[in-house]
């Protein structure tokens, strides 16, 4: 698994409003934008600023490929997470 910092990407409105809306969201990360269409997301705290999610690439080498992202929506940073084969 690649795991790669996220280090901006859209406010909590947006990213809920794009996944509803089966829209590919972008994240800049340490190795350039992504882009993820969001397939599945869960708050995964209290305060609701915290989301994991699902999804599949949507540019980029690995176009197609499952990740997974841990994202705090305050900050606007968190972590995206490739398997090595794509799944």
């Amino acid at each position: 698994m690649v795991r790669t910092p996220i280090t901006e990407g859209p406010a909590k409105d947006e990213l809920v409003s794009r996944m509803l809306s089966h829209l590919p969201v972008t994240f800049q990360t340490s190795t350039g934008p992504v882009t993820v269409l969001l397939e599945e997301m869960r708050e995964t705290d209290a305060s609701t600023n915290q989301m994991s999610w699902h999804g599949r690439l949507v540019t980029g080498m690995r176009t197609g490929a499952r990740v997974h992202g841990e994202y705090d929506c305050l900050s606007r940073k968190g972590t995206l997470s490739v398997g090595i084969d794509g799944t």
